[in-house]
């Protein structure tokens, strides 16, 4: 048994090397880092209109690329409708 979980531990860690909540589920990325424009075309989010807030900060979008999220963060992509 000890040997099992030994192996899944280390299973886990070759192929997730970031875990962070994403609209407060938890996401694994293969990745150390990743900017916000990654993460956006990794989840394929096309929206036109959005907020996005990296541990309760707001992230405007010019800094999309050069805003690393890493493990751990917390980071909520809100998509804003708009009508009529």
């Amino acid at each position: 048994m000890f040997n099992f979980l030994l192996i899944s531990q280390i299973d886990s860690y070759l192929f997730y090397s970031m875990l962070i909540t994403l609209n407060n589920n938890t996401e694994s990325f293969n990745a150390d880092q990743l900017n916000i424009t990654e993460i956006l075309a990794i989840k394929n989010y096309s929206f036109k209109l959005i907020i996005v807030k990296l541990n309760n900060l707001l992230i405007n979008k010019p800094e999309y690329e050069s805003v690393q999220v890493k493990d751990g963060d917390d980071l909520k992509i809100i998509h804003l409708m708009s009508g009529g």
